[in-house]
C-alpha cells in the first residue's frame, strides 16, 4: 500500500496541459506577464512597438515623463561614483582617450569602460572614434558648474565644521584651566 497523497502537488497546475490556467483557458498570474513579454518582443520584431526605454531615459513607461525630482535623482545615482565624478573633472580639460582616461583612473580597461558607458548611458559625455582609439567629451559644460557647486557646498560645509572644532578646542583649554588636575595641575 501506497502512502503517496493523492493530490496534486501544484493545485494551481491544471492535469490538463499541465500550464496554469490550461483547463479554463485563461492567463494565470504565472504566465501573464510572460505572455505580455512576448507580444512585446514579437511586435517589437514585426517593428509595431516603440523602443525599450533605458534606465537613464527622461521617460518613463509609456514615453511619460518623469517628475523632475525622479530624473535629478538618477543623475546623481549615476554620478554617486568617485570614478565617474574623476572622469568629469578629467574631461573639463577638453577631449580625452580611453587609454588617457583609464591611466589618469588607475583602473583596467573594463573597469574604466563599464564607468565610461554609465555616464554615456546618461548622456552625460559623448565618444567618437577615430581608428582604433575612442575619444570621450563632457555632453555638456554645465556638467563642470554642478560639479564645482558640489565644490563649493564641501568647502563651505568643511568651513563650519573647522569653526566648531576650533571653537570646541577653546572651550577645553579654557574648562581644563579651571578644573583640578587640568591645566594648571
Amino acid at each position: 500500500m501506497s502512502l503517496r497523497s493523492t493530490a496534486p502537488r501544484h493545485p494551481e497546475r491544471s492535469r490538463i496541459g499541465g500550464a496554469p490556467g490550461a483547463a479554463t483557458g485563461r492567463p494565470s498570474a504565472l504566465t501573464e506577464g510572460r505572455s505580455e513579454s512576448r507580444r512585446h518582443l514579437i511586435s517589437q520584431q514585426d517593428g509595431g512597438a516603440a523602443p525599450r526605454r533605458r534606465r537613464g531615459d527622461p521617460l518613463g513607461p509609456g514615453g511619460v515623463s518623469k517628475p523632475l525630482y525622479e530624473a535629478k535623482a538618477e543623475l546623481f545615482r549615476v554620478l554617486g561614483h568617485p570614478a565617474r565624478v574623476r572622469i568629469l573633472e578629467l574631461l573639463r580639460d577638453g577631449e580625452r582617450s580611453v587609454g588617457s582616461l583609464q591611466g589618469a583612473l588607475g583602473l583596467d580597461s573594463s573597469g574604466t569602460s563599464q564607468h565610461l558607458a554609465a555616464l554615456r548611458k546618461h548622456g552625460l559625455v559623448v565618444s567618437r572614434r577615430q581608428g582604433t582609439s575612442v575619444y570621450y567629451t563632457a555632453s555638456d559644460p554645465s556638467l563642470f558648474g554642478l560639479l564645482a557647486a558640489g565644490r563649493d557646498f564641501l568647502a563651505a560645509s568643511l568651513g563650519r565644521q573647522q569653526a566648531l572644532l576650533e571653537e570646541l578646542a577653546g572651550s577645553l583649554v579654557r574648562d581644563g584651566a579651571d578644573t583640578p588636575g587640568g591645566a594648571d595641575a
